[in-house]
């Protein structure tokens, strides 16, 4: 697969960290970022790379001398600079951001665009911050139905998905914009994605895995320490499992509950452990929203089935729960959450804590409706409970 890069951005932001160096060259614990995401790209099979250069590319090219590279004379946007490039283009590719760093298995999407027939796919990430970025509106077969501003976000909606700056592209989705382009400023986000979009042609794929924008001049400090931590980190599946009706008896909302533990599911984690899989619980709690019970009664029972766990030499590595349900009666729970199970965003959390194997990972419920999760290459194991 051919990995089309683009690195013409100004780094304007970055100034006063990077002075006039490329902003794809910014040194990331003295390491040039380019390098680490291009060594990131071939450790996922990509054997071709065509950089996209701009604002000081004779840097980039000398840095990278057995890339393909495709300069722009002019600022041309993230469509022109990628029309400019035509004659380079392979007849599949994948288009990414040269400046973030979103560490996501590849193998994943391209399964799910060869399983699909699909032109055009956006690799998405889920994220509590949509004020921050707007969100991507997913249809249940994975359509992408809007592109929803920050400016003009529903006031029921929690977190959502965005766009995580990785696209695969059939090139011959594009050949109507090469047809009619002579060399101006385009944006693929802001012109063709939109039109894409009213043609019914984008698909997105929740993915998990490190996502930082070191764009940003605040993330870009951060990923001084959070990138080299987490290429240090060796990828494991993990075994996700429900809380009420699949470890514990449901407590129905008790206070200070007498919990009766499942002793199949501490065999299944026994199981698991032995075979080097991360233990996280991940939890639907609409009883928050409904006001049935508190944060603090939630939180006591998790931190009691930690504790059991860790009484039998067994870890649950992390603990996630959502408090959000549209028929809530407490308001700032009152609202659509794509962490809400069957939606995966908790277990896309996990995945930008821990380097997760989602390929070999396994979710665990005694619900079929809510833990089957809407994810296509994650394999769901449902117990049978009186």
């Amino acid at each position: 697969m051919q990995a089309v890069i683009l690195c013409g951005g100004l780094g304007t932001r970055l100034r006063g960290a990077i002075g006039k160096a490329p902003k794809a060259l910014s040194p990331i614990a003295g390491r040039p970022f380019l390098d680490i995401l291009i060594k990131q790209l071939r450790k996922n099979s990509f054997t071709k790379f065509l950089l996209l250069t701009g604002y000081q590319a004779e840097i980039i090219e000398k840095h990278f001398p057995e890339a393909v590279c495709c300069r722009e004379t002019q600022p041309l946007g993230t469509g022109g600079a990628l029309l400019n490039a035509w004659s380079k283009l392979d007849e599949e590719f994948c288009l990414i951001n040269g400046d973030t760093f979103f560490d996501i298995d590849y193998a994943l999407l391209f399964n799910f665009v060869r399983q699909n027939d699909l032109s055009v796919c956006l690799a998405l990430r889920a994220t509590p911050d949509i004020q921050r970025y707007g969100y991507v509106a997913l249809e249940q077969d994975f359509k992408i139905s809007a592109f929803v501003e920050k400016t003009a976000l529903p006031p029921d909606i929690a977190d959502g998905y965005i766009n995580g700056g990785i696209y695969y592209f059939q090139k011959k989705t594009l050949a109507k914009y090469q047809q009619n382009y002579s060399g101006t400023f385009i944006s693929l986000e802001k012109e063709i994605l939109p039109e894409l979009l009213q043609r019914k042609m984008l698909s997105g794929l929740p993915l998990g895995g490190k996502f930082i924008d070191i764009g940003v001049p605040e993330d870009y400090t951060r990923a001084q320490t959070e990138i080299p931590q987490w290429l240090e980190q060796k990828a494991r599946p993990a075994l996700f499992l429900d809380r009420d009706n699949t470890i514990i008896r449901d407590p129905h909302g008790a206070v200070r509950p007498k919990l009766f533990f499942y002793a199949d599911t501490l065999n299944l984690v026994k199981e698991y452990q032995k075979k080097g899989y991360l233990t996280i619980m991940v939890s639907n709690q609409a009883g928050l929203a409904k006001g049935l019970f508190t944060v603090r009664a939630v939180e006591a029972i998790n931190k009691m089935v930690q504790e059991k766990y860790a009484a039998e030499n067994l870890k649950i590595d992390q603990v996630f729960y959502c408090p959000y349900h549209l028929d809530g009666k407490i308001e700032r729970y009152k609202k659509y959450s794509v962490s809400r199970k069957p939606q995966p965003g908790m277990l896309l959390a996990a995945c930008e804590q821990f380097k997760i194997n989602l390929a070999q990972s396994l979710m665990c419920g005694d619900n079929k409706e809510t833990d089957r999760i809407k994810l296509p290459y994650l394999p769901s194991k449902i117990i049978t409970r009186e």
